[in-house]
């Protein structure tokens, strides 16, 4: 273990003001949880902070229960906890991918006062199967992400502002966890002895975990750097590695890591 352990705040602190009124002076806000943040300065102001954001990507009819259909549309689920020092009405969330020019519009519930609790707002966006290229792990395809643009607005006097509009990376997959029985067929042909499968499928393709654990990268978080992330993460794919997996302490202390290793 560490012969520091880590303590304290190890990320920016915000004291965040909400402004009671919507207007055109209103800045666009960046990307949760940082938001709302006007561009070129540390002040933080506007009537809505995104409190938390949650982008699931899935199979048309797919849950925890169902396997995915890999032939389904998929569909995109954008959920935003907001903090709300207005009461905001036929506001609307647009969502779109540049890459594969796409954009969707949609009428959200009208967003309540709520500064003491987060008032969740949420858009299902279908898209058809054909038209993302899938992620897949580097050893069996190639890890594509794509550009999600999210806008939140609302009516003014003149036309639609935009109060909420932040860029997140996203990529479209499947993935689930094969527990079926070996076919009699395998056991013949391959040796394997009678019993259950026990593997990942991504995209309907096997995919079997080969990696190592890490652990925190230095004790104090601010010393951890772009760079080190990286040649880390590329030497695990030089090793044939593509699964890494973060390791916690058994005194159940945890050093979360750098937000580029996502």
């Amino acid at each position: 273990g560490p012969a520091f352990v880590p303590a304290g705040i190890h990320k920016p602190a915000y004291l965040v003001t909400l402004s009671p009124s919507i207007g055109q002076s209103v800045p666009q806000t960046g990307t949760p949880p940082v938001s709302p943040s006007a561009s070129n300065t540390d002040d933080v102001s506007g009537p809505i902070f995104v409190e938390e954001s949650s982008i699931d990507i899935y199979k048309q009819g797919q849950n925890f229960s169902v396997p995915p259909n890999q032939n389904a549309d998929w569909i995109v689920n954008v959920t935003l906890g907001l903090r709300s020092a207005v009461a905001i009405l036929q506001s609307s969330l647009s969502l779109s991918f540049p890459e594969l020019n796409l954009t969707s519009s949609f009428e959200t519930t009208d967003i309540p006062v709520s500064t003491n609790d987060t008032f969740w707002i949420t858009a299902l966006w279908s898209i058809s199967d054909h038209i993302p290229q899938r992620w897949y792990p580097h050893n069996l395809g190639t890890p594509k992400l794509y550009n999600l643009n999210v806008v939140l607005s609302a009516p003014s006097s003149n036309n639609s502002l935009s109060i909420v509009n932040f860029v997140t990376r996203t990529g479209f997959r499947t993935i689930e966890l094969a527990q079926t029985r070996y076919s009699q067929a395998d056991i013949d042909k391959r040796g394997i002895w009678p019993g259950d499968q026990w593997h990942f499928k991504v995209n309907g393709k096997a995919f079997y975990a080969s990696g190592n654990n890490i652990i925190p990268f230095d004790p104090f978080y601010a010393r951890t750097s772009t760079d080190q992330v990286r040649w880390l993460l590329e030497s695990a794919v030089k090793a044939g590695h593509n699964m890494v997996c973060p390791e916690f302490y058994l005194e159940a202390v945890v050093t979360l890591q750098s937000e580029s290793f996502s």
